[in-house]
């Protein structure tokens, strides 16, 4: 847990504010109220620095949730954030971002408290196709996973996994154990070894 305080005072992360929701502004007439002013309901969730377990009622500012998103793009929940509710500071991953798609308008955002262990569902990169033979030669990468799911014992969470596809030809599959791990990360699923993309000729 050494990071956590390090990354605590050094503000390695970037950081977000955010206000502190009573627990009777719950529900969808208090939240409407919430987004026509211009904030996004949420909640911080997930075990404490101080071990407990407990929830916590936010509202946060939809331009500055917008930014954020627009950066980040889908590394966005695995991007760890100091979050600043009221007088504290917490290392927190976004989750349950919920964005509705007539309007392009977010509805609510939750944040997860993080701590070693946590399961982080990381996008893949597939690099290196263009200097495959049989992909050159006209054959195409069906990508069959867009995630791997890892849990994560380190502070330092890559935006994206890269699976390396120069070699292989006609049929070859691509597996979660191509995908390349940095230090502190580990495959979820242990037992199996997860087809990400297949080389298929036309």
């Amino acid at each position: 847990m050494a990071f956590l305080a390090r990354t605590l005072r050094t503000s390695a992360y970037p950081r977000l504010r955010a206000e502190v929701r009573a627990i009777g502004e719950e529900g969808s007439a208090a939240s409407r109220r919430l987004r026509g002013a211009g904030q996004i309901p949420g909640a911080v969730y997930g075990v404490g620095a101080d071990g407990a377990r407990n929830r916590t009622l936010i509202a946060i500012c939809e331009k500055t949730l917008w930014r954020e998103l627009r950066d980040k793009a889908n590394a966005v929940e695995n991007t760890l954030y100091e979050l600043e509710v009221g007088d504290r500071i917490e290392l927190v991953l976004p989750r349950q971002i919920q964005i509705r798609a007539a309007t392009d308008k977010i509805m609510s955002l939750n944040f997860l408290r993080f701590a070693p262990g946590v399961r982080v569902e990381i996008p893949l990169r597939f690099v290196d196709v263009s200097t495959n033979p049989t992909l050159k030669r006209g054959g195409y990468l069906h990508r069959m996973a867009h995630r791997l799911a890892c849990v994560v014992n380190t502070d330092k969470i890559p935006p994206f996994l890269d699976v390396y596809c120069a070699g292989g030809g006609p049929g070859h599959v691509f597996r979660a154990s191509d995908a390349r791990l940095p230090p502190g990360l580990r495959q979820a699923q242990m037992t199996h070894d997860t087809p990400l993309a297949v080389i298929k000729t036309k």
